[in-house]
This record gives structure tokens, C-alpha cells and sequence, in this order.
């Protein structure tokens, strides 16, 4: 998780591994991201996508998102 709501960052942590980021003052510096870069090029983080949808059904993937039920990140194609 990079960027979420108080919620989702304090409940996340009790159901799996996450990796916190969030910006001092709101100011994101560039090492910061090449932080994220390096920890992802190493495999210490890697994304858990639970479905990919082509673009053309982005009103399924709202309504899937908005359940609260999905598991891992929607990833929407463009083809």
C-alpha cells in the first residue's frame, strides 16, 4: 500500500505484510520513490493483483471495488 486512509493503513497491518509509505508534510521527494524502486527491483515487495479487466469494463471494476470484498489491486488493461 502506498497512499491509503488512516483505516486502511492501521487495518492492513493485522492481514498481511505491507510496506507504509507516506510523504513527510505531504512533500514526496525523489528518493523516497527510488526507495519504493529498489525494494520492488529486489522482490523484498511485490504486488498481489487479484484481477485484470480490459478498460472497457471500468464500470464492473468500480462496482467490484466499491463492495469492499476485492482482494488485492484491480489492474484495468489498455488494449
Amino acid at each position: 500500500m502506498v497512499i491509503g486512509t488512516m483505516w486502511d493503513l492501521s487495518s492492513a497491518r493485522f492481514r498481511k505484510n505491507v510496506v507504509v509509505f507516506r510523504p513527510f508534510r505531504g512533500c514526496v521527494q525523489h528518493k523516497d520513490y527510488s526507495r519504493l524502486v529498489d525494494l520492488a527491483a529486489r522482490g523484498a515487495i511485490r504486488p498481489v493483483i487479484g484481477m485484470r479487466l480490459p478498460f472497457e469494463r471500468i464500470v464492473d471494476a468500480h462496482r467490484l471495488v466499491d463492495t469492499g470484498h476485492k482482494v488485492g489491486s484491480l489492474v484495468l488493461t489498455m488494449e
